[in-house]
Formats: structure tokens, C-alpha cells, sequence
């Protein structure tokens, strides 16, 4: 792994509860809660960058 900047975000209970559902699936599931949101942010700054 990359050095990494460690830093904390405040998740609502509606999140948390949609990123252990995501944890549950096939592709996640040997994934780390912090993995998952790692990959989630990417995703959207790469929309972001697209304009999406």
C-alpha cells in the first residue's frame, strides 16, 4: 500500500448502513470498510473530473 494521509469523516447512519450492504456483495466482500471507501472516492472523483 501507498503512504497514505490519515484522516477521519463523520458517516451518517444512512451511509454506514448502505457501505455494509455494499461490503456484503461478491466484489467487496474481502474488502476492509476502508478499502470500500477508498475505491467509492475514487469513483466519484473520477466523475467529478468528467463532469458527471
Amino acid at each position: 500500500m501507498t503512504n497514505c494521509r490519515r484522516i477521519s469523516v463523520s458517516l451518517t447512519p444512512e451511509m454506514e448502513r448502505k457501505v455494509m450492504e455494499i461490503r456484503k456483495t461478491d466484489e467487496y466482500c474481502r474488502s476492509s470498510v476502508a478499502e470500500i471507501l477508498r475505491m467509492l472516492i475514487e469513483r466519484g472523483l473520477s466523475a467529478e473530473q468528467k463532469g458527471a
